[in-house]
């Protein structure tokens, strides 16, 4: 039990401390010596946080914004060091974050000190259960080439409705083979709420859970690379269901600001093959841009099969309240928003819609993670 506690009280100040001591680093990294002395010393009394304790030790040792302490240096190392032995007996995390460290050193500094934060955030995540794709709300999300009677039996639709999606993954085990590998579960769940009808009922929910394994390549241009096992369904059962099974392989570049995610996949056939031409809905795969720049955050997902069912996703992201909050604004245009939007196979589908659905929408909202 005792162990637990300590794992449990060593995570919690790691969390709630790890982008303050980024933010105070690039204070000593701008040569504000003394103020950077100041604000390490209450990270590291107040917080805990070893990383701030080092930089005293060191800070002391060679007399940045300080007089040259020896005691005093020896006195933060020693701190620094029991920390990091703590930290240690506790293997799987601390290898976890040691690999995920490394992928991340691995980026291209860019000279915008704003851009540059704005990457850490993106790349970083304080928590092992994590942000996996972005997590928002939009209480206003609005279709805006007619609405959903066409799509969903007979059922009373509005223009405009919710939309959420709640994305969060789990790095379990990190470098078995000594590629600097970490191994991942996660689960996403996107949802259209249609509160402002009289039923107030979810149009659609999508329900991905994944297990994948990151590589990284540690080259100029190409961080990563990723091979992913996943399923896909809105959750319900015959005539309306709609899912599939899929593999994927995904490749993550660089470029300056610029990020690059190239994600094909394979359907993999089930025993009852209720949806055996949602590929040709879906596609083969999609390219992703990100691009930060300062505070702001720009995403465009393109995907296309050549059969004149393609989509755009884009979605544009800025700062509020302290940077904890994220403005956040979404567009979509074409087919395959939603899974339970493809038109499913006529053999199983009975009276349910019998095309896929175009759509054009647009909406605002909250981002609670980029």
């Amino acid at each position: 039990m005792k162990k637990i506690v300590l794992a449990a009280a060593l995570s919690l100040s790691l969390m709630a401390s790890t982008q303050a001591y980024q933010e105070v680093y690039e204070k000593y990294e701008s040569g504000e010596y003394k103020q950077a002395l100041q604000e390490f010393k209450r990270l590291a009394t107040q917080e805990n946080n070893y990383d701030a304790a080092y930089m005293l030790g060191y800070m002391y040792d060679n007399g940045e914004g300080c007089e040259k302490d020896e005691a005093e240096a020896k006195k933060w190392y020693m701190f620094s060091s029991s920390g990091f032995h703590k930290r240690s007996k506790h293997k799987i995390d601390s290898d976890i974050e040691k690999q995920n460290n490394a992928l991340l050193e691995s980026l291209a500094d860019v000279d915008n000190k704003e851009t540059e934060k704005t990457m850490y955030q993106s790349a970083h995540s304080l928590f092992n259960i994590k942000a996996h794709h972005t997590n928002y709300l939009l209480p206003m999300s609005m279709k805006l080439n007619g609405d959903y009677d066409d799509s969903i039996d007979s059922r009373n639709t509005e223009k405009a409705e919710v939309e959420f999606q709640v994305s969060l993954k789990y790095d379990f085990a990190p470098n078995l083979f000594g590629f600097g590998e970490i191994y991942t579960v996660a689960y996403t769940q996107h949802s259209f709420w249609q509160r402002y009808t009289g039923d107030a009922y979810f149009r659609a929910s999508d329900y991905n859970p994944e297990f994948f394994i990151t590589v990284p390549l540690n080259t100029e241009y190409a961080k990563a690379i990723r091979v992913s096992v996943a399923h896909t369904s809105n959750g319900l059962g015959i005539p309306e269901e709609r899912s599939w099974n899929y593999m994927s392989l995904s490749s993550y570049f660089q470029y300056k600001s610029l990020f690059t995610e190239l994600q094909l996949w394979y359907r993999i056939a089930d025993d009852h093959d209720y949806n055996p031409d949602l590929i040709e809905t879906m596609g083969h795969g999609h390219v992703k841009f990100m691009l930060p720049y300062e505070k702001h955050m720009l995403s465009a997902l393109f995907r296309n099969n050549f059969n004149g069912k393609g989509a755009a996703d884009l979605s544009y992201s800025y700062p509020l309240f302290g940077e904890s909050l994220f403005l956040y604004i979404k567009g979509f245009i074409g087919y395959g928003e939603s899974i339970g939007l493809y038109a499913g196979n006529p053999e199983y589908a009975g009276e349910t819609h019998q095309k896929d659905i175009y759509v054009e929408k647009i909406g605002i909202g909250v981002g609670l993670s980029r």
